[in-house]
């Protein structure tokens, strides 16, 4: 394992984010902190919708790019511009993390579905690639309706504590998790992934 790639023991499923950050920096692996957290929770609700029993030790994580970026160590910038996504060294390095995965490749993010559209032809000819947002709160944040349609009000909108704000916002997250989850879960059935 590295920070920007684990391998999983299966061969069915794997996670693509956009590159290592400050938390995956600090732990030594990929999808740490609450990245790491929101796909604990995504794989929970995923697992619900398709009826499977995939955990964290499963599926396979990668990264679009090698490089540690996070703003405070980058001028501003959170991920790896497009050139470098793009350079034929860094798509090789993906291509070969990903060869096996048999199932489902969820890219997630832009810069995650770059790098994976522009491997698609040298994966596993029954491998499924499905586009979600980012796990991280800022793209989370986006989601404004919950899989059922109901508008999801901002915590600090509803509460004026502190600890209802937290406890509103918790909510607030799983019910975005739950959305994408419930999406990719559709995607992946309506394009015959087997997982």
């Amino acid at each position: 394992m590295s920070i920007h790639h684990q391998k999983g023991i299966g061969n069915v499923v794997g996670f693509v984010f956009s590159c290592p950050g400050r938390q995956e920096k600090i732990a030594g692996y990929p999808a740490a902190g609450t990245t790491g957290n929101n796909l604990a929770l995504f794989l929970d609700f995923f697992n619900q919708f398709q009826k499977t029993k995939f955990t964290r030790k499963d599926i396979t994580i990668s990264n679009a790019s090698t490089k540690v970026m996070y703003a405070a160590n980058n001028n501003g910038l959170t991920e790896a511009d497009r050139s470098d996504i793009l350079r034929v060294q860094n798509l090789n390095r993906l291509a070969k993390e990903l060869s096996k995965i048999e199932g489902v490749i969820i890219c997630c993010g832009g810069r995650a579905a770059l790098a994976v559209n522009a491997i698609s032809r040298r994966l596993h000819p029954e491998c499924k690639i499905i586009h979600i947002q980012h796990l991280g709160m800022k793209s989370l944040n986006q989601i404004k309706y919950d899989r059922s349609g109901i508008e999801i009000i901002a915590s600090n909108k509803l509460c004026r504590s502190y600890k209802e704000i937290r406890v509103a916002g918790n909510k607030n997250t799983h019910l975005r998790l739950e959305k994408l989850a419930f999406d990719a879960s559709k995607d992946a059935t309506r394009l015959g992934a087997s997982l």
